[in-house]
């Protein structure tokens, strides 16, 4: 019963590493990445505007469900605060700041954002298989 959920977390880690790798060959042009940073940005807020948003406030009731979308909010605002001002490598040959501060978010944001998309995933498949799919 639980390898449906191993296999759909795997085919989420696959889906990413390929993003990576299409992020890395498009690394020369800075109007390719922010095509892509947009394109992605547009789907997940299509997603939590016709997915999410309306789930979570059906299940919670709508100021339980607002309070914790600005608790998310928040701690994605609080990460770029903090985080950006950190580099995890010396960035040779870059010139635009903005684009390394935009990565740092992004990629601090996913990170933030995988562990509930897990145990989210698992939970609902686990409540019923349906919907993990």
């Amino acid at each position: 019963m639980y390898t449906a959920v191993v296999l759909l977390s795997l085919m989420s880690c696959v889906t990413t590493c390929i993003g990576v790798a299409l992020a890395l060959w498009l690394r020369e042009s800075a109007r390719a990445i922010a095509t892509g940073i947009g394109f992605s940005t547009g789907i997940m807020v299509l997603i939590s505007v016709l997915e999410l948003i309306p789930e979570g406030t059906a299940a919670l009731g709508v100021c339980p469900m607002l309070g914790d979308a600005a608790a998310g909010a928040v701690l994605v605002w609080a990460a770029n605060i903090v985080l950006p001002h950190t580099h995890l490598v010396e960035e040779k040959g870059v010139v635009d700041h903005a684009i390394i501060r935009s990565t740092y978010l992004v990629v601090f944001g996913l990170i933030l954002h995988d562990v509930p998309e897990g145990f989210a995933m698992a939970n609902a498949y686990v409540a019923l298989p349906s919907l993990a799919c």
